[in-house]
């Protein structure tokens, strides 16, 4: 079929694209000519972003955003839109975005030369996140499970920073976009991501951007402490005659009163940030998260929580978990 986009992008210009049929979505099917009109840009770089309306004449239009490419950076559309409408089709709606079309055409340059042009079609949704601050943890539970499903259908993002996690104006719901970095992935994840358990390594864990991205969301423990410009281990040195025990012979000519009044401040502050945590995992020097299974996971509900089973032991209130969460 033949389906023609008209861009009206106010300053920046008109043009004409067709739609490429295998990334088309049934809702424009049987349309011979829409337009989209721009409202506002919100987004540079490789590649433009607006958001506006799609005028779907005579029917009503609808709130949708518009991606566009040019030249060699175009092909990273197509790309996109091979993940939107294959490997991530099913989570169209609830993890990512709805995808309406990917459309292609030409366009003359300053030079006069004829380059290409594309540009995908979504659905226009929520507000992207700006900060961590002050985010339950339910709501970064729910960024993770967005994270997971989309590793689970064979792809890695490349590129999760908060621009690209957007926000449903209740803050119930989230969608993950921007996917041109994207690429293929057979996730190798080894375990299950546990609320509050101590952070694994990513040898363990297997999966480098999962694993980032959780201890970034603040969802796991971190186990180590900076003392005297080393990294230690809070379960080797839980307190401050071990800490100042294991950074020697490497420490300041400095009274040892002071380094040991040093390492105390340190765990004090280390006990503030995760001592609301120690009663599900145990306090440092004593690690229980080691092998946690389902019934585990249901005995320690509602603090500790496995995203993967998330049905099972989401926390059950707002309130609850917002009174627990760690500062990045």
């Amino acid at each position: 079929m033949y389906l023609e986009l008209q861009l009206a992008l106010k300053k920046d210009g008109h043009e004409s694209l067709s739609a490429v049929s295998a990334f088309l979505d049934d809702t424009l099917r049987g349309y011979t000519s829409v337009t989209f009109h721009a409202t506002q840009r919100i987004s540079d770089g490789d590649s433009r972003v607006y958001r506006g309306k799609l005028d779907l004449s005579p029917n009503e239009p609808i709130e949708v955003v518009c991606k566009i490419a040019f030249n060699e950076d175009s092909d990273r559309l197509e790309d996109e839109a091979e993940l939107y409408t294959h490997k991530m089709k099913h989570l169209q709606g609830t993890t990512i975005p709805r995808f309406y079309g990917l459309f292609s055409g030409t366009y003359i340059n300053m030079l006069g030369k004829t380059r290409a042009i594309r540009c995908i079609i979504l659905e226009a949704w929520g507000a992207s996140m700006t900060t961590l601050k002050r985010v339950p943890m339910s709501r970064r539970i729910t960024i993770a499970e967005a994270v997971l499903r989309i590793h689970a259908a064979g792809v890695q993002h490349n590129d999760l920073r908060l621009a690209n996690i957007l926000i449903s104006a209740d803050k119930s719901e989230v969608r993950i976009v921007d996917f041109d970095d994207a690429s293929e992935h057979p996730c190798a994840r080894a375990m299950p991501v546990i609320l509050y358990a101590w952070k694994p390594t990513i040898a363990d864990f297997g999966c480098r951007e999962i694993h980032d991205f959780v201890k970034d969301l603040g969802i796991w423990t971190l186990a180590t402490v900076r003392y005297l410009g080393q990294l230690h281990s809070v379960h080797l040195s839980s307190t401050a005659e071990k800490m100042l025990k294991h950074a020697k012979p490497d420490i300041p000519n400095e009274p040892e009163d002071h380094l040991l009044a040093r390492a105390d401040t340190l765990l004090q502050k280390y006990a503030k940030r995760y001592g609301t945590r120690f009663p599900f995992i145990g306090p440092p020097g004593s690690p229980i998260d080691e092998g946690l299974d389902e019934a585990s996971c249901a005995l320690l509900e509602p603090k500790v929580v496995n995203v993967d089973r998330l049905e099972q032991c989401r926390p059950s209130t707002e309130t609850r978990d917002t009174q627990n969460v760690a500062p990045l």
